[in-house]
This record gives structure tokens, sequence and C-alpha cells, in this order.
């Protein structure tokens, strides 16, 4: 074993590393809602532009 405090800093480190990497999944998952949105609002503004084109 490497000692006490090493062990209570690792510890330490791995604590910050899950919640930096959970942090960066919450802000994907984020992303990825804004950009379907962005696309689902394409997509209605595209549909409304053929209905108007077809009459």
């Amino acid at each position: 074993m490497l000692g006490y405090p090493f062990n209570m800093l690792w510890d330490f480190i791995h604590d910050i590393k899950s919640k930096i990497e959970f942090q960066i999944l919450y802000f994907r998952f984020i992303i990825i809602l804004d950009r379907g949105s962005w696309i689902y609002k394409w997509i209605t503004i595209m549909a409304s532009n053929k209905e108007v084109s077809s009459k």
C-alpha cells in the first residue's frame, strides 16, 4: 500500500474525475436535445414551405 494520505488523494481525484465525466455527459445530452429541437423546427419549416409551393 502507498499510504493513507495518498489513498485519500486518489479517492478525491477519482471523485472529481467522475463528476467531470457526468457533467460532460449531461452537457452532451443537452446539446443533442438542442440540436434535435433545431432539426424539428427545420423539418416543420420545410414541410410548410412544400405545402405553400404545392398550392
